[in-house]
């Protein structure tokens, strides 16, 4: 299965803000200073993710497109 982004880099980096609370919501492992560092960069994000969660590369593109289709 292909990753698939929740969001393009773009629509992330406009939304972040607003975008910070429904990540903090489903991903309650990330602290402020890992959000305020990833700053809507999906690249970052999704490796943020990989390493607060310690999940294979497979692992965290089904957490992230389950996610993505809430």
């Amino acid at each position: 299965m292909a990753f698939k982004p929740p969001l393009i880099n773009e629509e992330v980096a406009m939304n972040w803000n607003q975008l910070k609370g429904n990540v903090t919501e489903q991903w309650i492992w990330f602290s402020g200073a890992q959000l305020d560092m990833v700053e809507g960069n999906q690249t970052h994000f999704y490796g943020s993710i990989q390493k607060s969660y310690t999940l294979t590369s497979a692992e965290s593109n089904k957490r992230l497109s389950d996610w993505q289709n809430q």
